[in-house]
């Protein structure tokens, strides 16, 4: 075991990596590096490897970060797309485990969001429906209407009772105009 826990020590491999291949606790492995000299040192030179490696990708802050350029996101994202016949995030996170590439969240907050990361390279992200099921003008007249028999108090509620099926369902407005108030204003052309 010392000949092999020395090489493995050496190439950089960890403590934690070591001892779960060898089935042995992490404190077995400490005891082997702490009574034989030549362990330690291999150990040391572990240490200095990885620490080295991790230098080398984050720059010469060091600040615990990948630094990626925008041109290594580029390119890392048309290999995505090259490889892969899927192009949503979770297709990508399922590519990259296991690479040393970027994460979902750094191509999202590099870019701004997953679509406009997609968008650098080309490809058109997942769009929303632009079509409707509703009429807007019947929902401009049925928000005036619920609006006028009773204010915000309640609106939703009263929003579904008896309404017309090509109105909006309160979700869709909800999702849409994100409060009664600005569906209201909208439906009365300006402030309330």
């Amino acid at each position: 075991m010392k000949a092999d826990l020395q090489g493995k020590l050496r190439s950089g491999r960890s403590v934690p990596s070591i001892a779960k291949e060898q089935g042995v606790t992490r404190e077995g492995v400490y005891w082997h590096i702490r009574r034989e000299p030549e362990t330690f040192i291999a150990y040391l030179i572990g240490k200095i490897i990885r620490w080295a490696r991790h230098r080398a990708r984050t720059g010469p802050g060091g600040e615990g970060r990948l630094r990626y350029s925008r041109e290594d996101l580029i390119e890392v994202l048309e290999r995505f797309l090259a490889e892969s016949d899927k192009r949503g995030a979770a297709a990508y996170r399922a590519w990259a485990k296991g690479k040393d590439v970027p994460s979902v969240t750094t191509l999202s907050r590099r870019f701004g969001s997953w679509s406009a990361a997609l968008a650098t390279v080309g490809v058109r992200g997942r769009s929303r429906a632009t079509s409707t099921r509703y009429d807007l003008e019947a929902t401009y007249s049925w928000a005036r209407r619920v609006w006028l028999d009773g204010g915000s108090r309640g609106f939703w509620q009263r929003w579904e009772k008896g309404r017309p099926a090509n109105v909006a369902s309160a979700k869709s407005c909800q999702y849409r105009w994100g409060s009664a108030r600005r569906l209201v204003e909208e439906a009365f052309g300006g402030k309330l």
